[in-house]
């Protein structure tokens, strides 16, 4: 706590009619006493003169009375107002000299022309005194300066020493609580907000997985969807080219049949021109499939001569260009070939192939798969 001073005399004493009339008389109150007199004076000499030049009348004596007044206006304002003391100053300085300059003008060759330094003279004491009032006004200020700075001083001493006891009296609370401090708080608030962080980042990473997966579903179930367009488009090319090898089977064996009507009736027409007495074909005497192979001797007639040669001449056929009729036998074996021939191909995949792909494999139907493919060989 801040010890005040003690004093020696502690009784205050009573104010004198001295020491009230000396603490009247001021430095400043001196000067500016001095200065009126030589403005009363300056005022009395500069109206006389004014009247004498003019003439005596209220023009005379009003035009002297507004130049010494000029300069007393001038200090007036001055004194009132620091913001225009340096200008109103100059303003004064003006005048003086003016009021000067009039007196010397009028009384030059005599000897009250120097009377006309009275307005200056006066000027000058009035310019002491308002310097007097500038350094009165600064110490005033200085001092004001002072008090608020020491007030401001000890009101922060004051707050000082409160917060230091609040503190301490906070200290002494916090050190017989059991709540929790700021610190604790803090550490708490830390360890819930890394909490919320791993929550939020583990939600996240969840997001993320559960998002990959759904994007590797989408890619493997367009690879799939991909995978059954080819699947289907390679099954509808198999079907095709199976229908096409059931038409091209159909039309071979269409010709076939149409190439075999024409060798009947090509045989038929070659018994037809037997002779009529030549008889039946003895033993195994087999047509022949080619009509050079008849012979062109004279074929004998019932009318006891020869019959001439015959005007019209089957044309020459070829025995490669004849197809061969197709037997059960024949038919059967092509069939077992082709089957196991794809079995082979679709068992080199690595999986057992079915039955219908081997039937759409060899192009034949699942019957005859089921006949010439053994037991052990199925799917």
């Amino acid at each position: 706590m801040k010890l005040l001073k003690k004093t020696t005399d502690p009784m205050p004493t009573a104010p004198t009619a001295a020491s009230g009339l000396a603490g009247w008389f001021t430095p400043t109150r001196l000067v500016v006493a001095a200065a009126a007199v030589p403005s009363l004076l300056s005022l009395m000499w500069v109206a006389n003169t004014a009247a004498d030049i003019i003439g005596n009348g209220p023009a005379g004596w009003a035009a002297g009375v507004f130049a010494d007044v000029l300069i007393v206006s001038t200090v007036l304002v001055a004194w009132v107002a620091p913001d225009v003391r340096r200008l109103a100053s100059i303003g004064g300085w003006i005048a003086a000299a003016a009021a000067g300059l009039l007196l010397g003008c009028h009384h030059w060759g005599t000897e009250q022309v120097a009377f006309a330094l009275v307005p200056i003279g006066s000027k000058f004491l009035w310019h002491i005194a308002l310097a007097a009032r500038t350094a009165w006004e600064q110490r005033r200020d200085a001092d004001r300066a002072a008090a608020a700075q020491a007030a401001e001083k000890e009101r922060l001493e004051a707050e000082e020493a409160a917060q230091a006891e609040r503190d301490a009296d906070r200290e002494r609370e916090l050190a017989l609580s059991t709540d929790l401090t700021e610190d604790e708080k803090r550490e708490l608030a830390e360890i819930r907000r890394q909490a919320a962080y791993a929550r939020a980042k583990a939600e996240a990473e969840m997001e993320l997985t559960a998002a990959q997966a759904e994007a590797d579903r989408m890619r493997q179930q367009a690879d799939a969807d991909a995978e059954r367009i080819r699947q289907e488009a390679e099954h509808q090319m198999r079907q095709e080219a199976l229908q096409r090898q059931v038409e091209a089977q159909l039309a071979a064996q269409r010709a076939d049949a149409e190439l075999l009507k024409q060798r009947f009736a090509l045989e038929q027409e070659l018994t037809l021109m037997r002779p009529i007495g030549a008889g039946p074909a003895i033993g195994n005497e087999r047509v022949p499939d080619d009509a050079s192979a008849i012979t062109d001797g004279p074929f004998t007639a019932g009318f006891g001569f020869p019959q001439s040669t015959p005007a019209r001449r089957v044309p020459a056929v070829d025995d490669r260009t004849v197809p061969r009729v197709p037997t059960p036998g024949s038919e059967g074996e092509r069939n077992r070939a082709a089957v196991l021939a794809a079995y082979k191909r679709l068992a080199a995949t690595g999986a057992t192939p079915s039955v219908s792909a081997i039937a759409t494999e060899a192009g034949v139907s699942r019957r005859t798969v089921n006949r010439h493919l053994p037991p052990q060989m199925r799917g």
